[in-house]
């Protein structure tokens, strides 16, 4: 990262480096993760409400039917998170081609063009389908903060993207994120339906999932943290730092598919008051997987294509996202979010592939390093003969 060695001048450029990115990440990056909260006041101020109908259950009392209200929040919230994810690509040759200026630039324009629009839109009551902004904004600023230097490898950027590496990190991201996406989009119908159209427990509810959300910056350095614990002592004989790295990450990738496998489990199960687990393990397994994310491209990757892959990676992690539309209509044909749980929980299982061929990946490394090695020593002794 720029500045991490040299004079004090550039320790002080790092240490404000960092702090506005966190700044930065904090109040403007992930804005999708409020969506709970968002659609909780959106509902109270009416929004699309006009689609609720009367209905009268069993006992001959009447209520009200607002699934249709459900389903175009729920598109509303599958493009945004789409967008959000997808926009990164260009964002990446941006950073890849002009650098942290250009690229903090386009994200301030963009993040005041789409908060003054919003502010219109509001003010006008339209609906809050025209939130087309916020996307564009969070991840140039995501991106932008993970500043790198080159480890000057020479894998073309082509190479990169062919490789089972990429391919399966994109799975690994995928599936766990439309786990997320369809849990979110899904929240407040789901804490509706629990607490039986309770006002007061869902806002009690969303309050507590908002709140964890936040803590959210107090769970991403442990991924940090575990991915660098290698660091504390000195590499192997031969050992190169990015093997090092890579074999330290597969601990994290482990992790971070246990935690979705386990978030997923008890999001699925439909008890009220374990939703408050559901919560920390979802922001818990946030931070770790995209923290992760970002980590893994750096250290697998030359940090020449980082933007482009990064880009690439999330864009196409949002169109795997796109599938959570068809998990919502799905769940409204069955009438039970129970068996859509069920199918994305299956659907996790994948993540623990990525784990697995890292771990065969460093094999492989450490087998060739020896074998080098074993040719290197020969080629002495047999020297040495003559």
């Amino acid at each position: 990262m720029l500045g991490c060695k040299g004079s004090s001048g550039t320790g002080v450029r790092y240490k404000l480096t960092l702090a506005t990115g966190l700044l930065e990440c904090l109040c403007f990056a992930g804005v999708v993760f409020g969506w709970a909260s968002l659609v909780f006041v959106l509902k109270t101020d009416g929004y699309f409400s006009d689609l609720c109908i009367n209905v009268t259950d069993a006992s001959a009392e009447l209520g009200s039917d607002c699934s249709l209200q459900d389903e175009n929040f729920s598109l509303v919230f599958t493009v945004a998170s789409f967008m959000n994810n997808f926009l990164t690509l260009p964002n990446g040759f941006v950073y890849d081609h002009f650098g942290t200026m250009a690229t903090r630039f386009l994200a301030m324009m963009s993040c005041a063009k789409s908060t003054s629009y919003n502010v219109e839109q509001y003010e006008a009551n339209q609906d809050p389908s025209s939130d087309r902004g916020r996307g564009v904004d969070d991840e140039p600023l995501e991106t932008d903060s993970l500043q790198l230097t080159d480890n000057s490898e020479k894998d073309s950027f082509k190479s990169c993207v062919l490789s089972w590496l990429f391919l399966w990190h994109l799975i690994w991201l995928s599936v766990m994120q439309l786990r997320h996406y369809f849990f979110i989009g899904t929240l407040n119908p789901m804490l509706n339906r629990l607490a039986n159209q309770d006002p007061v427990i869902v806002s009690e509810y969303t309050n507590a999932f908002a709140f964890t959300q936040l803590c959210g910056v107090l769970f991403a350095p442990w991924n940090g943290l575990l991915m660098d614990r290698h660091k504390r002592k000195p590499l192997g004989s031969g050992v190169s730092e990015r093997e090092a790295d890579l074999h330290s990450s597969i601990l994290s990738l482990l992790l971070t598919s246990l935690q979705c496998l386990l978030f997923s489990i008890c999001a699925s199960i439909p008890f009220l008051p374990l939703q408050y687990i559901t919560f920390i393990l979802q922001v818990l397994n946030r931070s770790f997987l995209y923290g992760g994310n970002a980590a893994f491209i750096s250290i697998a990757f030359p940090a020449r294509h980082f933007g482009k892959l990064y880009g690439l990676v999330m864009s196409l992690s949002a169109v795997v996202s796109l599938l959570q539309y068809p998990c919502f209509a799905l769940n409204k044909v069955l009438g039970d979010p129970f068996y859509v749980n069920i199918i994305l929980t299956v659907l996790t299982l994948m993540a623990f592939i990525h784990p697995v061929y890292v771990f065969l990946h460093c094999r492989e490394l450490a087998k060739q390093r020896e074998n080098l090695q074993s040719i290197l020593e020969a080629s002495i002794q047999e020297i040495s003969m003559y």
